[in-house]
């Protein structure tokens, strides 16, 4: 459904990756990964109060695969970087956003060291107190999260996809 509707939006005559393109934008977001071990970095979102994968808006202009990264470090302080291939697409996952309109979100594969220095400030949440970043193992980051992001991780390189 939602590669189908990002299809459409590609052929339609508005801009999918504006924000103000209503009722259905494009948003970037990335699935971090630390090679070493195999575990993956989540964010406690500032408005859902849920733990999930950093991402966000594209800037005018921006590609989606380099907002994946911009937002990695804007909300996590954490400089990943796509695979040496290039660019990995993991999922396009379809889902409200505020106001009334729909995102599809563009989940690429980022490749970052949990015990690299944060080389950004990171975010602030404002929910509760103590760490708003987790590295944790795919298994336990399945449990943590929603079905969707689930789905994305488990299609992490040597991952099963059952």
């Amino acid at each position: 459904m939602a590669v189908r509707t990002l299809i459409d939006l590609l052929a339609g005559p508005a801009d999918p990756f504006v924000r103000t393109t209503l009722p259905t934008h494009v948003t970037a977001s990335a699935v971090v990964e630390d090679p070493a071990d195999g575990s993956v970095l989540l964010h406690l979102h500032r408005r859902l109060d849920r733990w999930l994968q950093p991402g966000g808006h594209l800037e005018p202009g921006e590609r989606p695969e380099v907002a994946a990264r911009r937002e990695t470090l804007e909300e996590t302080g954490i400089d990943a970087a796509h695979p040496a291939s290039g660019p990995r697409l993991l999922h396009v996952d379809e889902h409200p956003g505020p106001d009334g309109h729909v995102h599809l979100d563009l989940r690429y594969h980022l490749l970052a060291r949990r015990d690299a220095a944060p080389t950004g400030p990171g975010e602030r949440t404002g929910v509760g107190a103590g760490p708003t970043l987790r590295w944790c193992a795919v298994a336990e980051a399945v449990t943590l999260t929603d079905r969707s992001l689930a789905r994305a991780l488990r299609r992490l390189p040597g991952r099963p996809t059952g």
